[in-house]
């Protein structure tokens, strides 16, 4: 019986990054507490696949995005490989890897899975046998060995033949190598810049222009306009033109922004630079020459783990990793800055809030922000600060579920103390409670309408404030917490009850009308409402989402592929709504109902948000509260990355047992790269792992798999990563992968 083996990738849309702030960072930190063989980074290596290889003091990790599998001398499955110390990796083809060590030359061959080491030696009988500092590969597909004690060394990979150059001016050591756009090969040392001389065959120094005493550096990059940047030890940041044989210099001590012992440079984004030193992160702006140290370390998401930078890599799909010295590597997501955070653990001056209830944008774009935990704080959108405002002091303890705005005038809703009214020119606060006619002193929703007349809403009923007396009339009781208080095109009120459902009510004719479950409301916990530019009304459950049908006077429950159906809060996009939930961020097109979910690894500072706090401000701008601060975004500027990973094989196990490659083993050769499998009719409990090598949002990719021959269709196994097969039992079968 023949059993063909296929898998698909279903990629969930993920944000891909645009031009950010640097401090919208959100790291993800890899370290020996959760998988890297070590926390010592000394290199690290996409390869053609997708997989990512991490060198470090002790042995080769390799990450398909959910785990790391290790490559050690103390492993007898690797037995020919008698070194730790990865110091560098090169890609010479698809399936082998070059890696240098503190003990020489090993290439790993990824088909067979298996080490050996590079004994060549040149028609001088000299061995590599130093410590290996770093490994390219140039045009001509020759390998070329930067070691530390034997300088250079050139492996011609068609005619076998291997070259030693040595370099005396710089003690035979060489750090860092580069082949460039023309083919020309740099080396670099602890004294001196060298080239190759093609004709002499023969590296010499480069002499740079007015710097007679040479160069130390640790870092060579070349740009699009064929410039050389030169991480410097002691000298800063260099940018050599090859032709002039002229530098221009930055962040030299000279200059008050100095960086010391540059090991790394890459280009994040066009015209910003990443570089990495023992004085931590630099982002550098070439054409301004503005630089930006990141200097946030610790074990949130916002910091990196660790002080000193040293190898860094831009992935297929902007992500950057950057590797510490003390503390594994940090995952630069390429989504970064899409979503801004602000959260009060972030220790930012004048806000310390994390659970936010409410917003309000008063006429000069300031956003007014009500909290569960630490009273009122007002943000500026332009400065992305926020501001120290007159009687913040008096409100900070109170315990805020409701704002609006009316001109100068803030009014504010609170748990258990009534209406405060902060004049936002002044400072001065009054205070309106059960003595000025409220029903109750838990205020929950105060509305606005189209007359200027305020509404409000307690934990039972509903009130109407007469500006001419400062007094309220109680207009009904409810019998249940009112959270929202909103307006349609006919003046109409639509009121949202937290176990009542939604109530209308007409001014004009002084009219109610409930809608409950006999008027299709299968929740009656409403949590939020919205009507858009067409004036459908939309309602926001525990239990899902309604729209109003006008035609029938009922509510119809739209069905979401969402993983929580508890809607909290909606905003209107352009041809589609975003629904906060209990469990992230959903974009809704109703149009097509399909959706979009977005979660903590997307950006978000919770996926779990609190009951009607979302504001669209008028520039578009949205504001989404949160159990841990908020978050804001433009929903025009989110962009989605629709490159699809690879989705390899990564293990196969037997009865739970991992099975090894192995020559002549059940895998003669590495999984990911068999056509077929030999399984006796014993092995009928067979588990096989795969990975799709995308690592901004791993968790939100989802897989099927086919038995051809067995199943009649796809299975669907969400984001699991690991798959039991039902292998027929009643005789040896041949399986084919695909």
């Amino acid at each position: 019986m023949k059993i063909l083996l296929s898998l698909i990738l279903s990629l969930s849309t993920y944000l891909y990054g645009y031009a950010i702030l640097p401090t919208q960072f959100h790291f993800r930190h890899y370290n020996i507490e959760n998988g890297i063989s070590s926390n010592n980074i000394s290199s690290i290596l996409q390869d053609q696949k997708g997989f990512i290889w991490i060198g470090t003091d002790n042995g080769l990790s390799r990450f398909d995005g959910n785990q790391f599998t290790f490559y050690q001398k103390s492993n007898p499955l690797y037995s020919n490989l008698h070194a730790n110390s990865i110091n560098t990796i090169c890609e010479t083809n698809t399936n082998e890897l070059w890696i240098g060590t503190e003990n020489g030359v090993y290439i790993y061959n990824q088909i067979q899975d298996t080490f050996t080491q590079f004994t060549k030696t040149t028609s001088n009988n000299i061995k590599i046998c130093s410590w290996i500092n770093y490994i390219i590969q140039d045009k001509e597909k020759n390998i070329w060995i930067a070691t530390r004690k034997q300088g250079v060394f050139q492996y011609n990979t068609q005619t076998s033949k291997l070259i030693q150059y040595e370099i005396p001016e710089n003690g035979n050591i060489i750090i860092r190598l580069l082949n460039d756009e023309q083919n020309n090969i740099w080396a670099s040392g602890p004294y001196q810049l060298c080239r190759l001389n093609k004709v002499t065959n023969k590296f010499e120094i480069f002499q740079i222009e007015n710097e007679p005493n040479g160069i130390f550096s640790m870092a060579l990059w070349e740009d699009n306009t064929h410039h050389i940047w030169i991480g410097t030890w002691e000298k800063g940041l260099w940018k050599l033109n090859p032709q002039t044989r002229q530098v221009e210099k930055y962040l030299t001590p000279d200059n008050g922004k100095s960086i010391l012992h540059i090991h790394s440079i890459i280009e994040y984004s066009p015209g910003i630079f990443f570089i990495g030193s023992d004085d931590g992160l630099t982002i550098f702006n070439p054409i301004t020459q503005e630089s930006y140290f990141y200097n946030q370390y610790g074990e949130e998401n916002r910091s990196l783990s660790d002080k000193f930078i040293y190898p860094m890599l831009k992935d297929s799909e902007g992500g950057v990793w950057i590797g510490t010295y003390y503390n594994g590597v940090n995952y630069l997501p390429p989504y970064c800055g899409q979503f801004n955070g602000y959260s009060g653990s972030d220790e930012m001056p004048h806000f310390t809030s994390q659970i936010i209830s409410r917003f309000c944008e008063d006429k000069n774009g300031n956003i007014w922000i009500a909290s569960d935990d630490s009273g009122l704080s007002c943000f500026n959108p332009s400065t992305r600060q926020f501001v120290d405002f007159i009687g913040r002091n008096e409100l900070k303890k109170k315990n805020q579920h409701a704002l609006c705005i009316t001109e100068k005038d803030l009014w504010i809703g609170t748990y258990s103390d009534g209406i405060l009214v902060l004049n936002t020119q002044t400072g001065k606060i009054k205070n309106y409670n059960i003595t000025n006619g409220l029903d109750e002193n838990s205020i929950y929703s105060i509305f606005k309408d189209s007359k200027e007349r305020i509404w409000t809403g307690s934990m039972s009923g509903v009130c109407l404030y007469d500006s001419q007396t400062e007094h309220f009339t109680h207009i009904k009781n409810l019998d249940a917490l009112i959270i929202e208080i909103t307006e349609d095109s006919k003046e109409n009120l639509w009121i949202a009850t937290q176990g009542e459902g939604i109530f209308q009510y007409s001014p004009k004719q002084n009219k109610w009308k409930h809608y409950s479950k006999t008027k299709g409301l299968n929740c009656l916990n409403v949590n939020h409402l919205c009507i858009n530019r067409e004036n459908q009304i939309w309602a926001a459950t525990s239990e899902g989402l309604y729209l109003y049908n006008p035609l029938k006077d009922t509510f119809e429950y739209q069905p979401l592929k969402v993983p929580n159906e508890c809607i909290n809060a909606i905003l209107e996009g352009e041809d589609c709504l975003w629904l906060t939930t209990a469990k992230g961020l959903v974009k809704y097109t109703p149009a097509t109902q399909e959706t979009q979910i977005f979660t903590k690894s997307d950006g978000l500072q919770s996926e779990a948000f609190i009951m009607a706090s979302a504001l669209k401000t008028r520039n578009g701008e949205f504001y989404i509260g949160s159990i841990n601060g908020f978050n804001t975004f433009y929903p025009h500027l989110l962009k989605l990355n629709t490159q699809k990973p690879n989705v390899v094989l990564t293990s196969l196990e037997i009865f739970n047992q991992k099975i090894e490659t192995q020559k002549d083993g059940i895998l003669p050769e590495a999984i990911d790269h068999l056509k077929e499998i030999h399984l006796s009719y014993k092995d009928n409990v067979i588990t096989l792992n795969y990975a799709a090598l995308s690592y901004c949002t791993p968790q939100k990719n989802q897989y099927a798999y086919i038995l051809e021959g067995f199943d009649k269709g796809w299975n669907y196994v969400g984001s699991q990563h690991s798959t039991a097969l039902p292998i027929p039992t009643f005789r040896q079968v041949r399986t084919p992968l695909e």
